[in-house]
């Protein structure tokens, strides 16, 4: 890293960034999401041009029907990654990145590890190859020619590997030949080809790149002729691999195709220059990378910034995953976090070519919005890149690395370093909300090759736009009024059935193995046996099955789903159950506030993720009327000085679940309710005040953070569809993209005026007064009413922490919330752009220009929600709003935009793809009606 990057800009912290990486790698060994690929490259089965026919005249041949230049130009740089990767290993690994100027190519690439001269040598070559063949000098043939004899002799390391494989499992495949004198069976095409591939493959040459050739023809010729199923019918062991193996080896084949049909085919090609990009010289060797000396951060700082106490219950409950036998505790998590503990930060090959990706989009040069690798990116690159420009790569293997950085930023100017700056941010809280959403699945580890089967499956099928498929339901649910337990389930990823993982032209990614690892992770058994209700993933047995319920239920297509599974669910993930039939079914609705909720969830969660009872058993037990005896059961087998509380508790109040007497829930009297919380609020009024009624509180400003801080005491915080009282938004909530943020803004709030208070009442509630953490100082309501008034919120949050030591709250909410800062500085209810008023709108429910207060509906028709617009493209326009500003674009910057009249030119980068030209339409249209609203 260099000092142009500032790490502690805009409340960044090098030591945090790397702690947080480091803790999250920690959970399912780095697997932090399935793995994925660039969409349109899933369906593509060969590469543009590959399978014309050599009569046709290619050059320059734009009138073919299928040419997509765009897709080709993907495809070239992906080519050329692996190529340049001629070894295998991370090391290795290169990343290509193209220009397109007015009448030349400009082509960058990195390597992870530094270039040798060979390789430099080979890309000179390449070339001035490829700039003869766009030009057709000489004869296009003999400079292909040529060019073929250089790829053979660079990618030579990786054919000799391939080879050996290969000969391994020919020798499985014809382990004897048939005796001459014993009658000859029938061989199946696949066979007789093999057989010959066998002879070459054991065959004398007169050197070894005639033997790489003929080798390398015949496994891409045998690979596209034969489909998968054909070798499943292979009799031996090794069968499902032999067809990657053979696509392996081929696909040299397939890359020399694709260069020479981008040379053909794609403009200016005869100007293409190929440049290298050098690491600096204090990092371009793997002994030589930059020290990092950052003052680390100890595992009590990392969870004090979550929120949460370094206890072996909240350490298993971040780390832990269902069907694992291994318990995450406080002293193994302390052991494996040290252990991680590096001294060098890796600029991976992607990442080496931002700052030429941001040189280019200063200039008129067209960049193309793809950077090649020649292996998956990794879950921190391939967000970065994501974020920062939209830009895409072949796939994200969804595996993070705890060493990864930074490159130079020399010669990039201060507005795009503010992108980088922010990007990072929103990575840090990308790593942050993975480590606070738990695990609902167990992820299974990922291969990071582009080539070859894979037990994993990226596309899911029937997933299409689930965010459109969503606001259509939405909008059809809302027109029927009549129908009963209209639930939303959480989203989960389907059964990602195992097949191929290939790119284009390499093996198959229709391919069904027939056999496949258990899905139990505690199992290591090859199975046939799939899932007895949906026929997906593999289970070696009905007790594996049964184990792994919970990883695979919500997405198990026959399988019906219970509101046992859904309360168990809530329970890995440490959230109240909010799902309305749930709560009935559970005792949730009895309860009679919320602190006896967190009681009764404190007693599932329990059961459920401590005494390994499955949601089958529960749900059996209150189909029954057997619960509550049962829940006894249980805690009557545990020693009575390690029941915990819950369970003393629960002995007190059975009612809850017998349902033997009626419960009058605190809220049902809605004025006593209120006048409870203004009671217990009116302690925190200066003593003049305290016995005044509400409404006489004054100033404005007074009163209205009174209403507020009631509403914190109780645990909870304002929603953006209140009736009367704009709190939502007037206290920056609007800034949240979702309910977890929403979450983590509130608990700040909460520790700024109570500071510990909530956490010491639920120990004390359960009679572990010991065992409360500390307090930590606190703002007086004064203070916090006088600051809401003047602007000033911020200012307060930045004055007070957790503990000595660590951030300030201002800190936390800088990096976590960028925009909230410049929001609360308007003093009190001052007018602010109309755009934070569109996120107002996003924010609520089956919202509806005509129908929301007057200053949303303004706001949100300056931004194309006419009340004349069509369904479809409402919905469209809807769902760009949320893309964009859940990619992390700042409101100001579009605000910015509006006032311009580009929104429709700026959309494309904004969303990270293509824009439908409804939209587009719409954004140019937008007009300013108002600049300001309240």
């Amino acid at each position: 890293m260099t000092p142009r990057f500032d790490w502690e800009a805009n409340g960044l912290n090098r030591a945090r960034f790397e702690a947080l990486t480091k803790l999250l790698r920690l959970r399912d060994h780095g697997q932090i999401e399935p793995p994925s690929r660039f969409d349109e490259l899933q369906h593509d089965a060969r590469a543009d041009g590959d399978a014309v026919s050599d009569d046709v005249d290619s050059t320059k041949a734009f009138t073919l029907a299928d040419f997509n230049p765009d897709h080709l130009r993907r495809v070239f740089l992906d080519r050329l990654a692996e190529l340049v990767a001629n070894e295998k290993g991370g090391r290795h690994v290169a990343a290509t990145m193209m220009v397109n100027g007015q009448d030349k190519v400009d082509v960058f690439v990195a390597r992870n590890n530094k270039f040798r001269p060979n390789d430099v040598t080979f890309l000179e070559q390449t070339e001035a190859l490829l700039r003869l063949i766009a030009r057709g000098v000489g004869g296009g043939s003999q400079h292909s020619s040529t060019l073929w004899t250089v790829l053979l002799e660079h990618y030579e390391t990786r054919i000799e590997g391939y080879i050996v494989d290969l000969r391994q499992l020919l020798k499985r495949c014809f382990p004897t030949e048939v005796p001459n004198n014993q009658p000859q069976v029938v061989e199946s095409p696949l066979v007789s080809h093999l057989r010959g591939l066998r002879d070459d493959a054991f065959a004398l040459y007169p050197s070894t790149a005639t033997r790489n050739e003929v080798l390398v023809r015949r496994a891409h010729f045998i690979y596209k002729s034969f489909p998968v199923d054909d070798f499943a019918g292979l009799h031996f062991s090794a069968s499902p691999d032999f067809r990657s193996c053979l696509g392996f080896l081929g696909r040299l084949h397939t890359s020399f195709s694709v260069l020479v049909r981008a040379a053909e085919r794609l403009p200016s090609f005869e100007n293409i220059n190929i440049s290298i990009v050098r690491l600096p010289a204090h990092s371009n060797a793997v002994a030589k990378r930059g020290e990092v000396d950052v003052g680390g951060w100890t595992l009590a700082q990392v969870f004090d910034h979550l929120g949460h106490t370094l206890t072996d219950d909240r350490v298993h409950s971040l780390l832990g995953s269902r069907g694992k036998k291994a318990r995450w505790t406080r002293s193994k998590l302390l052991q494996e976090f040290n252990k991680l503990k590096s001294s060098t930060w890796e600029v991976h090959a992607e990442m080496q070519l931002l700052p030429s990706y941001i040189q280019a989009m200063a200039t008129t040069d067209s960049v193309v919005q793809y950077i090649g690798c020649s292996k998956k990116s990794c879950f921190l690159c391939w967000h970065f890149l994501d974020l920062f420009a939209g830009i895409k790569t072949r796939g994200c293997h969804g595996k993070l690395y705890n060493l990864w950085g930074l490159p130079d930023f020399e010669g990039v100017i201060t507005e795009q370093m503010e992108r980088v700056v922010a990007s990072v941010r929103d990575v840090e809280g990308l790593v942050e909300r993975q480590m606070l959403d738990g695990q609902d699945r167990i992820l299974m580890q990922a291969k990071e090759s582009t080539v070859g089967a894979s037990s994993i499956k990226t596309a899911i099928p029937g997933s299409g736009q689930p965010s459109m498929i969503k606001r259509v339901l939405e909008y059809l649910e809302s027109q029927r009024a009549s129908l009963f337990f209209p639930r939303e389930i959480a989203e989960e990823p389907q059964y990602e059935e195992a097949a191929g993982s290939s790119v284009i032209d390499e093996p198959n990614n229709d391919t069904v193995p027939t056999a496949g690892p258990c899905r139990n992770t505690d199992c290591d058994k090859i199975t046939t046996r799939r899932c007895s209700y949906c026929g997906g993933p593999w289970f070696c047995s009905v007790r594996c099955e049964e184990l792994e319920t919970y990883s695979h239920k919500f997405s198990c297509n026959r399988r019906p789903i219970t509101t046992a599974d859904l309360l168990e669910k809530d329970c890995y993930r440490d959230l109240l159950p909010e799902d309305p039939q749930v709560r009935e079914d559970y005792g949730f609705q009895r309860c009679r506030n919320r602190s006896e909720e967190t009681m009764l969830f404190g007693l599932y969660v329990g059961i459920i993720k401590y005494r390994n009872i499955s949601s089958e058993e529960l749900h059996h037990w209150r189909i029954e009327g057997i619960l509550v005896d049962k829940i006894v059961e249980v805690f009557s087998k545990i020693p009575e000085g390690f029941r915990g509380s819950y369970y003393p508790w629960f002995l007190c109040n059975r009612h809850i679940l017998e349902g033997e007497q009626n419960v009058i829930r605190d809220e049902d009297d809605v004025d006593k309710y209120i006048q409870e919380r203004y009671a217990e609020a009116r302690a925190y009024l200066d003593p003049t005040d305290e016995t005044k009624a509400v409404e006489d509180l004054t100033p404005f400003a007074k009163q209205y953070c009174f209403f507020f801080f009631s509403i914190l005491l109780d645990s909870k915080h304002p929603g953006p569809q209140m009736a009367l009282l704009d709190l939502w938004y007037d206290f920056g909530f609007v800034v949240c993209s979702d309910e977890h943020e929403e979450n983590t803004l509130s608990n700040c709030y909460q520790w700024l005026l109570l500071g510990n208070k909530p956490a010491r009442d639920h120990f004390r509630s359960l009679r572990m007064e010991h065992l409360a953490p500390l307090d930590f100082p606190k703002c007086s309501f004064t203070d916090f009413w006088k600051a809401w008034e003047a602007g000033s919120l911020m200012e307060l949050f930045s004055r007070y922490g957790t503990s000595g030591g660590a951030d300030s709250y201002g800190t936390k909410l800088d990096y976590r919330f960028p925009a909230l800062r410049e929001f609360l500085s308007y003093p009190g209810k001052s007018p602010r752009p109309s755009v934070w008023r569109l996120k107002h709108f996003l924010a609520i429910e089956n919202a509806y220009v005509l129908t929301v207060a007057p200053e949303i509906g303004a706001a949100a028709m300056e931004y194309g929600f006419y009340p004349q617009l069509d369904t479809r493209t409402r919905l469209d326009l809807h769902d760009f709003y949320i893309r964009v500003f859940r990619r992390g674009l700042l409101p100001r910057e579009m605000d910015e935009a509006r006032r311009k009249g580009n929104m429709h030119e700026m959309a494309d980068r904004w969303s990270g793809g293509d824009v439908s030209e409804r939209v587009k339409q719409v954004l140019r249209e937008c007009r300013i009606l108002r600049s300001w609203t309240t």
